[in-house]
């Protein structure tokens, strides 16, 4: 955090970028599938735009079923190691992740992860008994920067979301307009 361009959250800052409209994206590649959900590749689909940071050029994507109603979508820099993934990861003693049950698998799902590269990469989740999109990234763009990453997604009134992000707050993110999440100043995570 000591090393980190000193900047205002473009939430508090009518002037900044919006990450959106000046950011290419990423395109997906390398799919890879497997009984347990499938990984890829994404690579930044245009010139880096660095608005609240510096692009990561490569990301890796995970997908894992889980359960029947719980899966697991990580999206990672390609390139971590022990210099950096503090950065990225944190300790399973703060934060422990539920395990796959033996029994896993996309066929058991009641969930549905698809994708797609047009215009940019974008992904839902979708629960397969009602074709509902419960998550969907479709027509945005995910930025990812050493000091910012954004997705974006429209939620319905009254929604119910957990699990988003790794925070040792409570597990039920509170409904907003506009949830973000961001460590305040003395590193007490805050959900706004």
């Amino acid at each position: 955090a000591d090393v980190g361009a000193q900047l205002i959250a473009n939430i508090d800052d009518p002037q900044a970028a919006d990450a959106q409209s000046v950011c290419p994206g990423y395109k997906a590649s390398k799919v890879q599938h497997n009984s347990r959900g499938f990984t890829a590749s994404l690579q930044l689909a245009g010139r880096p735009c660095n608005v609240y940071g510096t692009d990561v050029d490569s990301l890796t994507l995970s997908v894992e079923y889980q359960d029947s109603d719980r899966l697991n979508i990580q999206i990672l820099p390609t390139h971590v190691d022990s210099t950096n993934a503090s950065w990225y990861f944190l300790s399973e003693n703060l934060v422990p992740r539920p395990k796959a049950s033996l029994n896993a698998s996309v066929s058991q799902s009641d969930l549905f992860v698809s994708w797609s590269n047009e215009p940019s990469f974008n992904f839902k989740v979708i629960r397969k008994a009602t074709g509902d999109a419960l998550f969907s990234t479709e027509g945005t763009v995910l930025v990812y920067e050493n000091q910012f990453i954004e997705f974006v997604t429209a939620l319905p009134e009254e929604y119910n979301l957990y699990g988003l992000g790794e925070h040792i707050t409570q597990f039920r993110l509170q409904r907003n307009a506009n949830l973000t999440i961001y460590p305040s100043d003395d590193g007490t995570p805050i959900d706004q």
